[in-house]
């Protein structure tokens, strides 16, 4: 149901996503990020997450990732 409104964001986006994430395919950011068009989009992989994304031992630089994205 969510696809075809993918292409009417008109807002900045940030996608992260773990490499080792066994529920959510890492192919589904580059997917989100193909599929939203607004310009200010950024996309991070985690070599080290799993689903629980923030809670990697990794989860630190994608803070830092996020937070330079806020600053923008």
């Amino acid at each position: 149901m969510a696809k075809p409104l993918l292409k009417e964001i008109e807002v900045p986006v940030f996608i992260a996503q773990g490499k080792k994430d066994g529920i959510v395919p890492p192919k589904s950011a580059d997917f989100l990020y193909e599929e939203i068009t607004y310009k200010e989009k950024e996309r991070y992989f985690s070599d080290e997450a799993k689903h629980l994304i923030c809670h990697s031992d990794d989860s630190e630089e994608l803070f830092e990732k996020v937070k330079i994205f806020l600053d923008k």
